[in-house]
C-alpha cells in the first residue's frame, strides 16, 4: 500500500473520500474538498516513515520503567496543576486522546470543551 512517504514530487495520493495529499518540496499539501481552508502545508517529518521506524531486532532490551508513559489513550485523569500553559483548571477530569512518542511523557487530553497538551507531571489517576 502506498503511503505519503512513497510519493514523488507533485504526485498525489487520495487518503480518504475528501482528502488528497500532494508531495511538494519540503513536505506535503493536504487538500480537503469541503474544509473552510482547503489546503494545508505539512512539513516533512520522518516520524512514521517506515524506513526510519525501529525494527524488532533493534530492541535489545525492555526500556526502563521510568521512561514509559504512565497513562494510555482513553484513560480519564485529573489535572493537578496549570503550569505549562494549558487551559484546564485544577481538578478537571480529562481523557487522554494521544501520547507523544518521543519519550517526553506529553499527552493530548480532551476536557468538556477543549483539548490541550499536558505533561504527565500535571496528571493524577482518578476513578472514571
Amino acid at each position: 500500500m502506498k503511503t505519503i512517504y512513497d510519493l514523488k514530487l507533485h504526485e498525489e495520493l487520495k487518503i480518504s473520500p475528501k482528502i488528497w495529499v500532494m508531495r511538494v518540496p519540503g513536505g506535503w499539501i493536504y487538500e480537503h474538498g469541503s474544509a473552510p481552508f482547503r489546503n494545508l502545508f505539512v512539513p516533512y517529518n520522518v516520524e512514521f516513515d517506515p524506513k526510519y521506524l525501529p525494527k524488532p531486532e533493534d530492541y535489545t532490551e525492555d526500556p526502563p520503567e521510568d521512561t514509559l508513559p504512565k497513562y494510555k489513550v482513553g484513560d480519564v485523569v485529573r489535572i493537578t496543576n496549570t503550569e505549562g500553559g494549558h487551559g484546564f483548571d485544577v481538578g478537571d477530569k480529562v481523557e487522554i486522546t494521544s501520547i507523544y512518542g518521543d519519550g517526553s511523557k506529553l499527552y493530548d487530553a480532551k476536557g468538556k470543551n477543549e483539548e490541550w497538551c499536558v505533561d504527565e507531571d500535571q496528571l493524577e489517576d482518578t476513578l472514571q
